[in-house]
């Protein structure tokens, strides 16, 4: 007895000595010698039997961190070997369920992973998982990291909502244990950041991003390096580029303090520059940074890189929009190697969509749907198949935002195909591939929960929209075609059981006519009708009232907190880190109600952000005898022109001039300047571009209704002139398109249609107007800078700049207050100190007309919102350099106002002006309106003169309380003011009537 303890003690000291010695070797990296040791322990352990479970312990635990470091040194064939081989070593030492067991298989996991058997991995991470969530030893940790490498095996598959589902998980258990600025728990926010990346929903990954570079441990540390890197990107596909650039170069700073010169992750931001530097156009300063990425990473590591690839495909990208296309095809393929080499093929997806969209502009057709389908391959889980003639369909699984991109190329090279193949078979394929991609839009459309996300996903639906409206207009003479492609998708789309949405369902329905019209309508102002749908659904009682009013309060505390936060950066003062995280709670809170809103109330859901098409032959049963709709497209090369009246509708076709938008804003600019010749050779350029064509249609109309598109939303079509007018001729007596038609303007058809047809009651409404005109009498010199002109303009700049005193405005509102009494009316009037923003809010729900005679507050930088300048609340902040917060009533502000008014007069300058976004429209202070509840809105373009502005303000209002139209109103006022003053266009058509 005594001999055995003292053999079994010689054999324990033996194991120690061999694991002591072999972790000796690790920390010096030598591997192999090591791993010899540690062989022949196991040799020991299995020879003599040795059941001592400290022995068996030691000799597993130096394996696993062997392989630790050797996966970090980036060997993944020898890690997996030694992975392998201490998961069966452990397999016999070790009961099913032990601890040591799951840590030597989650291991071999994490090595299959890295040799791209990713399938076997995730089968043993599921196996792993089970274990231990059964292991009593197995601490919150583990489980989290089983999660998390889950995650990562489903995100390299492509499956990003199941990757989500996995990292959430983990991302719980880190909470509890560790808090919110841990590594590890940022490490979790940032992978499902960029799993929301990778599914085009760009506000949830930007907010779990500023979650992380927030609550960061380290401000300067790796993982807030990163987190700004993926934030940039993600606003790069917003179009918040100098937001984007901001980000990226914040992330470069703080990697080249981490690491050396040329490293992979520095590299990884410089590209991210270049992708800026693209998006601003700024080609030749993009192509230097590409070029010396390339060039760093070339010489450093060779040139089978993995980040290589991305750096090629950046250059290709910059040339394909400089022109240098055979540069651009030589990296694009240097690229696809790298990845073909390294066995990368999820990563082949960009550089796919860029070879296909080279080969379009070089007219090689079959390349380019060939490099489109093998796009689609990449971006679709369960989707491989080499014909371009056939496409995924949506709800499938989830694809990358620039998908649509890859369906744009495909259709452009089948139209390309149509001039020299068979032209049917290749306008079938192009409008088969048109409508999936527009079902795509509509899945992606059900994703969105901020505005700056959907922004984003209209602008770059908006190209496919048009595309649409192109090809649409060609098969104008090929009706049947159109039907038998449509039969074709309707029976593949109800074999696949997918849920059609209204919108899903007209693209399958609507002849060939009334397509062209639907897209066009489908990249106007769809986010407004959103927004103007919602007051409307929320008034069905289809949902408690409590959600309502909790969407509300949370809409408004977030405009408060980011008007806040602008404000403060517009001061140059610095922005309280509270604050930021208080915006950030609130976004994730509104997330979460959007949740609970799509799962628990869908059909409230499906109303409010699928709303439905209004047809052709709808809109003409609302137009009244003697009014016609001028609805204007851009098709590429071609604006579309399309007039309806109750009678008939018409579509011209006329070419795009190349210098179009200089045109627009040559007529632009000469009415701002009073440039009389340009002014008049513009005015009537224009309108033998966008009204001659239609002039037929227009004999017998006396009212127009016009919807605009992009630059054309900044023309006051008032102004155009009918006839070339002679030399010399005063401004008086110019034959101004006015003189001809009543006019009022829309950013859709579909928002005219149903601001006509509103059922809400104007009755409870007395005539009675709500007006206010804080005047900014008295202040110091220092802010305010007093005009001795007698056209005072009505502009102003924000901190520490000066504007003027709005002499006029008192007697604008006070003459409109005498018409009001006159005409039995009431009127409530605020001047000076008095007109608050806070009295403003108070009071708008109880009048019909709403007057502000004020200045439009514009800032200079950090992406600030607009707004309209009311008093200050408190007396002391009248003597300061800068205006707080609390007396703008800022774009956001509007949006969330709740009001009944049936005509919103802004008296201010350029409240019709701001961002335009391609598919949207201009973000103006008159569309916030709109939104807000306001049926009509008179805004302006241009900067508006003080007394002029009153004069023309009071005859408008005056026409009004005479029974007039509001259309006829504001004519009726311009003309008289033309007669009596014979004053330039810029007195009075930048005014203009938004509705009806």
């Amino acid at each position: 007895m005594f001999m055995s303890l003292v053999f079994m003690m010689k054999k324990r000291e033996s194991l120690r000595k061999f694991t002591s010695e072999a972790n000796i070797l690790i920390d010096k990296s030598e591997f192999a010698l090591a791993f010899d040791l540690l062989r022949r322990a196991v040799f020991l352990l299995f020879a003599q039997n040795v059941e001592c479970r400290e022995a068996k312990t030691q000799v597993i635990t130096s394996l696993n961190r062997m392989f630790g470091l050797l996966h970090k040194q980036r060997n993944p064939p020898t890690a997996l070997k030694l992975a392998n081989f201490t998961y069966m070593v452990a397999k016999q030492l070790f009961p099913a369920r032990d601890v040591i067991l799951s840590r030597s298989l989650n291991n071999l996991a994490i090595a299959l992973e890295h040799t791209k058997r990713t399938d076997e991995a995730i089968t043993l991470h599921l196996r792993n998982l089970a274990i231990r969530l059964q292991i009593l030893e197995a601490d919150d940790d583990e489980i989290s990291s089983t999660y998390n490498n889950l995650g990562i095996c489903l995100y390299n598959k492509s499956m990003y909502l199941e990757a989500i589902r996995y990292y959430k998980k983990g991302l719980e258990k880190r909470l509890i244990r560790f808090g919110e600025g841990d590594f590890l728990t940022q490490s979790s926010l940032l992978n499902i950041a960029n799993c929301y990346l990778r599914l085009g929903n760009l506000d949830r990954a930007a907010l779990n991003c500023k979650r992380v570079i927030e609550n960061a441990a380290d401000p300067r540390g790796y993982i807030t390096a990163f987190a700004l890197n993926t934030l940039g990107l993600i606003w790069i596909q917003m179009g918040r580029i100098g937001a984007a650039k901001e980000a990226i170069i914040q992330s470069l700073e703080i990697k080249q303090s981490k690491f050396e010169s040329g490293h992979p992750s520095i590299v990884n931001s410089m590209n991210a520059l270049a992708d800026i530097c693209l998006s601003q156009k700024r080609y030749d300063e993009a192509r230097k940074i590409s070029l010396d990425c390339v060039e760093v990473l070339f010489h450093k590591f060779g040139p089978e890189c993995y980040q290589l690839f991305h750096a090629y495909n950046s250059l290709g990208a910059i040339c394909i929009h400089t022109g240098d296309f055979e540069e651009s095809r030589s990296v694009l393929y240097k690229s696809i190697s790298i990845v073909e080499k390294l066995n990368l093929p999820g990563k082949a997806f960009a550089v796919y969509v860029n070879l296909s969209e080279l080969h379009v502009k070089l007219e090689e057709y079959h390349q380019a749907l060939s490099y489109a389908q093998l796009a689609l391959s990449r971006s679709v889980t369960g989707f491989d198949n080499s014909d371009p003639a056939i496409d995924p369909l949506p709800y499938i699984s989830k694809a990358p935002f620039n998908i649509l991109m890859v369906f744009e190329n495909k259709i452009s090279a089948f139209r390309g195909l149509s001039e020299t193949e068979n032209e049917l078979k290749c306008q079938e394929s192009a409008l088969q591939t048109l409508l999936i991609a527009c079902l795509w839009v509509g899945h992606f459309r059900r994703e969105v929960v901020f505005e700056s996300g959907y922004l984003q996903l209209m602008e770059s639906a908006s190209y496919l929209y048009r595309l649409g409206m192109s090809l649409c207009a060609d098969l104008l003479d090929q009706p049947d075609l159109v039907r038998i492609v449509q039969r074709n998708l309707s029976k593949e789309l109800s074999y696949q059981r997918l849920d059609l949405s209204a919108i899903d369902q007209i693209l399958l329905d609507s002849d060939v006519s009334d397509l062209v019209y639907a897209f066009s309508e489908m990249g106007k102002a769809t986010m407004l009708a959103i927004r103007m749908k919602g007051v409307l659904v929320d008034a069905r009682g289809q949902i408690p009232e409590e959600l309502l009013q909790e969407g509300r309060s949370l809409s408004n505390r977030m405009g408060q907190i980011r008007s806040s936060y602008l404000n403060t950066l517009a001061n140059g003062k610095e922005v309280n880190q509270y604050k930021v995280k208080q915006k950030i709670e609130l976004e994730t809170e509104f997330i979460a109600l959007v949740d609970t809103l799509k799962e628990n109330y869908p059909d409230y859901f499906r109303d409010w952000y699928l709303s439905r098409h209004v047809p052709i032959d709808s809109i003409q049963q609302r137009l009244m005898d003697g009014e016609a709709m001028l609805h204007y497209s851009i098709c590429g090369d071609t604006i579309l022109i399309m007039a309806i009246t109750r009678i008939e509708y018409v579509f011209r076709l006329v070419d795009k001039p190349q210098d179009y938008d200089a045109q627009v804003s040559s007529f632009v600019s000469s009415i701002r300047r009073a440039a009389s010749d340009r002014y008049v050779n513009t005015a009537k350029g224009l309108y033998l571009l966008l009204i001659q064509p239609v002039e037929a249609v227009l004999k017998n109309i006396e009212k127009l209704i016009i919807v605009p598109e992009d630059v054309m939303l900044l023309i006051p079509f008032e102004a155009l002139l009918t006839e070339t007018a002679a030399s010399g001729i005063g401004y008086g007596d110019l034959p101004y398109l006015l003189r001809d038609f009543e006019i009022c303007y829309h950013y859709s058809a579909k928002l005219w249609f149903e601001g006509r047809g509103e059922t809400k009651s104007l009755k409870e409404l007395e005539e009675s107007v709500l007006a206010f005109a804080p005047v900014f009498e008295g202040k110091s010199e220092s802010t305010v800078k007093k005009s001795s002109e007698a056209l005072a303009v009505r502009s102003v700049r924000i901190g520490g700049k000066s504007y003027q005193e709005l002499k006029h405005s008192e007697t604008e509102l006070k003459g409109v207050g005498q018409l009001f009494q006159a005409h039995g009316g009431a009127a409530d009037l605020h001047f000076h100190g008095q007109a608050t923003l806070s009295k403003f809010k108070s009071k708008l729900a109880d009048h019909k007309y709403l007057l502000i005679a004020s200045h439009t507050h514009w800032s200079d930088g950090f992406d600030e919102e607009p707004g309209i300048l009311f008093s200050p609340e408190c007396k002391h902040q009248s003597d300061t350099d800068s205006i707080d917060h609390q007396c703008i009533l800022t774009l956001s502000d509007i949006y969330n106002l709740q009001m009944k008014a049936d005509l919103v007069v802004l008296s201010c300058c350029e409240t019709g002006i701001g961002k335009l976004h391609r598919g949207e429209g201009i973000m103006g202070i008159n569309r916030a309106f709109l939104a807000a509840g306001a049926r009509n809105v008179v805004y302006t373009l241009f900067k508006v003169y003080d007394d002029v502005s009153c004069e023309l303000t009071i005859s408008m209002f005056d026409y009004i309380l005479q029974g007039h139209s509001y259309r006829r109103a504001l004519r009726q006022a311009k003309l008289d003011l033309i007669a009596r003053r014979e004053v330039a266009p810029i007195f009075w058509s930048g005014f203009l009537l938004l509705g009806d």
